[in-house]
This record gives structure tokens, sequence and C-alpha cells, in this order.
């Protein structure tokens, strides 16, 4: 039996923080824009730029992941490749959905206007 040296091993918590973060950002800015009152075009353009900035952070986020992570993962795993493969995908999903968000984030701050962020 061989021993595996943990030294060795990378600290992953900060990941799990990071995609905690941007779990609950997203399950926030649904709330965000509905709350926004027709005609506050003061409050519609604060959190379109929270949600610019939230983009942009994930935007960055992924792509650190799918340049630098993903490769080297891929390399060092056999059975596991699925996962990481997976994960990919799911990318790509995200980045399609934030594309679709992007016009509605700067439409006018009116309900009738607003499409549905659920």
């Amino acid at each position: 039996m061989t021993s595996v040296d943990t030294r060795e091993r990378p600290d992953t918590h900060e990941m799990v923080v990071v995609h905690r973060l941007f779990r609950r950002e997203a399950a926030l800015l649904p709330r965000l824009v509905e709350s926004v009152p027709d005609g506050d075009t003061k409050r519609a353009a604060l959190i379109a730029g929270h949600y610019r900035d939230y983009r942009h952070g994930l935007h960055q986020h992924h792509s650190g992941e799918d340049e630098l992570l993903w490769p080297l993962l891929l390399a060092r795993v056999d059975l596991e490749a699925e996962i990481v493969l997976r994960m990919e995908a799911q990318h790509e999903v995200i980045a399609a959905s934030l594309t679709e968000v992007d016009g509605a984030a700067m439409a006018a701050p009116s309900t009738h206007d607003r499409p549905s962020c659920r």
C-alpha cells in the first residue's frame, strides 16, 4: 500500500467559496431585477451595473478554469474525465444564458417590458 503525500495536494477550499458566491449572486439577481419599480431608471442602472460586474467576474472565472484548470485535470484523470467534460459543457450553457440576459439587463425599467427572470 502506498501512502499519499497530502502536502502536494492543493487547497481547493477557495474554489468552493468562489462557486458559492457566484451561485448566491445568480439566485439574487432575478429578485433584484424584479424589485425595480416602473420608471426607476436610477435603480435600473444600478442593478444593470451589478449584473455587468457579476457577468464579467463569472466570465473571467470560467475562462480561467477553461484555459488553465480543465486541461491539467484532463491530463491527470482517466475515469473522471467525464466530470471535467460536463463542467466544460456547463460553462457553455451558462455563457449562452448570460448572452440572452445581456439585452434584458439594458431594457427599460418597466414590468410590462421586462422579461421574466425565472
